[in-house]
């Protein structure tokens, strides 16, 4: 009895205390809000973000404008309502089917970037006393996965799953050596100091694996976006008649510069297109922008250049450069200089702040 006593009491020390290692999804991006985007407020407009974190704060400075005068809120619905058994092969759409006993295959979905929907809240303060209240919503619509890409994910969990098998393993081997299970039953912190130091020597981590082949990039993705905004003149709330409508696609293609161990540098190649609605007072504008944009993206700084027409009954164009530092993996600060679209108060001279917050449901299994 008394070892059965000892033998329960071990195997719920190694399961809990040296278990496998929780993966918190913590390098989901922090995109620019497309409540933001719509009014051509950000320092770059075509960018294809990786998955959203839970919650985000956008800040943006216009050096004309006041501290605070651009402020976005955003929130990914998923995190808070996610099921409870989401593994990393599950978040990354990744399904393996038996085939035969012992023999799987190994199937993307395509379309699982669709659940994690981004919704967006800005405030912006611009000239002449207009104020914007914008709403607006992101998702991914397709994306591709190189099989290789996938294979590494496949690998780096099934690796991360036998860890607490090894772990078991080495606990039993522990039990094993002289004078261990009595150290056990009389001097528990000790025996626990003991048991940590003998799995760890084994150097058995591997959420470092996992980690790398999450951040991956897919190798083509497809983005949808929707926004409306409403502009408040001179505060009066009847004047929320003067606003705009936008609804865009963003592809993006990223070749990794070596595929390898380490795969956080890419040259990512984007299109842009974007349809408009805007209303002043009793006039109604229609315009189409079309875009591209070539982005160098290392492990923390990346910078590009976009270029974006506009036609219609608003013929413009935005011609930009922008730079993004990611100082944590939570806070992200980027910049831009320019031309934006119009031909008054044209110069794009942006400098930005986005804060990510991470929610307990971004544990995986």
């Amino acid at each position: 009895m008394k070892n059965d006593v000892l033998l329960l009491f071990a195997l719920s020390l190694v399961i809990s205390v040296y278990g496998q290692n929780p993966i918190t999804f913590d390098r989901a991006s922090i995109p620019n809000a497309p409540a933001f985007v719509l009014l051509d407020k950000t320092p770059t407009i075509i960018e294809r973000p990786d998955s959203p974190k839970a919650f985000g704060i956008q800040l943006l400075q216009d050096f004309e404008d006041g501290v605070l005068d651009n402020i976005a809120l955003e929130f990914t619905p998923f995190w808070y309502t996610k099921p409870k058994a989401l593994n990393a092969l599950k978040m990354r759409g990744i399904e393996r089917i038996e085939q035969a006993p012992g023999v799987y295959y190994n199937k993307q979905n395509y379309f699982s970037g669709l659940r994690f929907t981004n919704i967006s809240v800005a405030y912006s303060s611009g000239m002449d006393s207009i104020q914007n209240i914008a709403i607006g919503a992101r998702a991914t619509i397709f994306e591709y996965k190189h099989p290789e890409d996938v294979k590494r994910l496949i690998d780096a969990n099934a690796y991360n799953e036998r860890i607490l098998k090894e772990k078991l393993l080495l606990f039993n081997e522990f039990m094993a050596l002289p004078g261990k299970s009595e150290l056990a039953a009389t001097n528990k912190p000790q025996f626990e100091k003991e048991l940590q130091a003998y799995i760890e020597a084994k150097n058995l981590s591997s959420a470092k694996q996992v980690y790398d082949a999450l951040a991956i990039k897919p190798v083509f993705a497809l983005d949808g976006a929707i926004a409306y905004n409403a502009r408040y003149v001179n505060d009066r709330y009847q004047s929320a008649a003067n606003n705009r409508f936008g609804i865009w696609l963003t592809a993006a293609y990223a070749q990794p510069l070596g595929r390898g161990n380490d795969m956080g540098n890419y040259l990512n190649f984007y299109g842009f297109f974007r349809y408009l609605n805007d209303e002043i007072n009793t006039t109604t504008f229609n315009a189409v922008d079309v875009g591209v944009k070539a982005e160098l993206e290392f492990d923390r700084l990346s910078f590009g250049y976009e270029y974006i027409s506009r036609s219609g009954d608003l013929d413009s164009f935005r011609s930009s450069g922008s730079l993004v530092y990611k100082l944590t993996p939570n806070l992200y600060l980027s910049g831009a200089f320019g031309n934006n679209f119009g031909s008054a108060n044209d110069l794009i001279s942006l400098l930005g702040i986005r804060w990510g917050l991470n929610n307990k449901a971004q544990t995986l299994n």
